[in-house]
């Protein structure tokens, strides 16, 4: 809720604006907190229409990886310049452009300056603030190096902005081609091949047989093209909903490693995830078992998040993290192990695994190539065989009634 307010400051001098606030009780409190004595308050009135815009600007501004990396990198340089946190939070507030993030800010600065921490204050945006950010920020203030947490936490979300940037920057390519393929196909068999069985039945001529399959092909889509669509859409639609299920997310997250080549690449993907994730945590001060906690909370694999838990289980029942992992051989293998050996014996844990995540994110990237430089040839000759096969069925009919003639 906006308010509008009046108010005398303690040199007696009229001042007059607006303040955010969940009720006028709370934002009488937050003008009384900056020493202003109140005279007026009453909610600011925002015409219906001008509500529902605002709303619908909020609901299309994400709040993005690149929003939360600026927004780390300056608390951090803010807090080491000695800039109490609350005094940061408002000087940020007043430079970020993303009105989403701007309010939750002002949110969290307010129940700091209420009494709350930081990292619970931030927890009241758990749809933002992921459990892993939070986590690290609680580590930083139980050290007392809150501003070495929001580095860390800077440089691992920059590194994961990248690495998803490169996956999807992957992907445009072959998508492109896929599309181009399915229009032009469409196209063909939707406009062209209609015209075409009309003309060769005004001529009488003889069908071929890849015509007369091209033509079966091309009334089966425009008969049944739209349930077609509903199906697809349905499929889709039903396949979300399974996901959305435990036992559905399960059979499938398992059935993902069994699918060749796909299998051992999201393996890679999320050794790098687990290894970059309980690198930070521990450079942030973070302990082993609290560590394992919010890796296993940000796995988006089952299979991972179950192994996670049970080595989780395992530390605190005072087995070593490498012994757990080594029960996994399929998912955690040697290599990881044996690297985790060494930082348990040499108590440099967050270096080898930042050692782990170099190597195996330079693995995901060879990969992707090698599949890229495969696919991108497969369907271009994919999209010219089926292409050409359409032509050939058009001008086939053509060519012998010209012949006949």
């Amino acid at each position: 809720m906006l308010f509008e307010y009046r108010a005398k400051t303690d040199d007696g001098e009229e001042e007059r604006g607006e303040i955010q606030a969940d009720s006028k009780g709370g934002a009488l409190l937050k003008l009384q907190q900056k020493g202003l004595y109140v005279m007026s308050i009453e909610e600011k009135k925002i015409p219906f229409y001008k509500k529902d815009f605002d709303v619908n600007l909020k609901f299309f501004e994400r709040i993005s990886d690149t929003d939360l990396i600026m927004f780390s990198r300056q608390l951090g340089i803010m807090l080491e310049s000695q800039i109490g946190v609350i005094e940061a939070l408002r000087i940020l507030n007043t430079q970020i452009e993303n009105n989403s993030l701007k309010e939750k800010i002002e949110d969290v600065a307010d129940k700091v300056e209420e009494g709350q921490p930081f990292s619970k204050a931030l927890r009241r945006h758990d749809d933002v603030f992921s459990e892993f950010y939070i986590g690290a920020i609680e580590s930083g203030e139980a050290s007392g190096n809150l501003p070495q947490s929001l580095d860390y936490l800077e440089e691992h979300i920059e590194r994961n902005h990248q690495f998803k940037k490169k996956l999807i920057g992957a992907m445009i390519y072959p998508m492109f081609i896929i599309f181009v393929f399915s229009f032009v196909v469409a196209f063909l068999l939707l406009f062209v091949i209609p015209d075409l069985v009309e003309m060769i039945e005004e001529l009488d001529a003889e069908m071929p047989m890849i015509t007369q399959m091209v033509i079966n092909v091309s009334d089966f889509i425009i008969d049944w093209g739209l349930l077609l669509l509903l199906a697809v859409g349905l499929g889709i639609f039903g396949f979300k909903k399974i996901l959305q299920t435990k036992d559905g997310k399960e059979f499938f997250d398992k059935l993902l490693f069994k699918v060749p080549l796909i299998g051992e690449f999201s393996k890679k993907v999320y050794l790098t995830y687990f290894a970059e994730s309980m690198s930070t945590l521990i450079s942030s001060g973070v302990d082993i078992v609290k560590a394992l906690t919010v890796t296993e909370n940000i796995m988006g694999n089952t299979v991972y998040k179950k192994l996670v838990a049970k080595t989780k289980k395992d530390v605190k029942e005072g087995e070593d993290m490498s012994t757990s992992l080594k029960k996994n051989p399929d998912f955690f293998p040697a290599l990881v192990t044996q690297m985790i050996i060494v930082g348990e014996k040499t108590g440099e844990m967050e270096k080898i695994l930042d050692s782990v995540v170099a190597f195996y994110r330079d693995q995901v990237e060879r990969t992707m190539d090698s599949y890229i430089k495969i696919a991108e040839p497969a369907l271009i000759i994919l999209l010219g065989m089926v292409v050409g096969g359409l032509v050939v069925s058009v001008l086939l009919p053509i060519y012998d009634v010209g012949m006949a003639l």
